[in-house]
């Protein structure tokens, strides 16, 4: 596949590296007809860095863990779609990003994050979740509220970068409770927005958000 189907004039792996039918292949098979080269093993809080490692940090929340294991905040980018209206409703407007069955999640919950758009970079939280305040049964949604004034974005492409986490999903008595709580998470994820916790640690430009 390497030679023959992409023409491959070299290639990266980590220490360690297996492929093949119960892992016979190792870097010294590559290294018989490719350019090979090793990429030692970076460690974060004493584990080691791999995709594994990352999806377990992912799926348990563990936003510090992941940001050290990556470099940088978790990132979910997309074109914004209409939602069904209710957070402006209550007073706290979002963006809605569609669902991508290929993209890597992290546990459901709300996060401090810092949405990037074509016209700069904006404080905001995201409720990664199925909205059981009010839904019995809701889809998997990426709402974002965008933390003071922010241009209309429907239809515009935008990154969101996960900070920290800040609490998980539950249902709420009502909108109005649930409206007090999005106001007090946005002035935690405005503050740590604000303590330039971001400031280094994303990169300079996300780049084009895949349609």
């Amino acid at each position: 596949v390497l030679l023959g189907l992409l023409n491959a004039a070299g290639v990266a792996v980590g220490e360690g590296f297996r492929f093949g039918a119960g892992g016979a292949g190792t870097e010294d098979t590559l290294r018989a007809g490719l350019e090979t080269v090793v990429v030692p093993t970076v460690l974060a809080s004493g584990e080691r860095v791999s995709s594994s490692a990352i999806r377990r940090m992912a799926a348990a929340g563990e936003s510090n863990r992941w940001r050290e294991a990556l470099g940088h905040p978790f990132l979910l980018g997309g074109v914004v779609a209409h939602g069904d209206g209710r957070g402006r409703r209550i007073g706290h407007a979002t963006l809605n990003l569609p669902f991508d069955g290929d993209q890597l999640y992290p546990a459901a919950g709300v996060y401090a994050s810092c949405t990037e758009t074509e016209e700069g970079r904006f404080p905001s939280v995201t409720d990664l979740g199925t909205r059981p305040t009010f839904y019995e049964r809701g889809v998997f949604s990426d709402e974002t509220h965008v933390i003071g004034p922010c241009p209309d974005l429907y239809g515009q492409k935008v990154w969101v970068w996960l900070g920290r986490y800040l609490r998980p999903e539950r249902r709420f008595s009502s909108a109005e409770e649930l409206s007090r709580q999005i106001g007090a998470d946005a002035d935690a994820a405005a503050a740590i927005f604000a303590s330039g916790e971001y400031d280094g640690a994303v990169p300079e430009r996300a780049g084009n958000v895949p349609r």
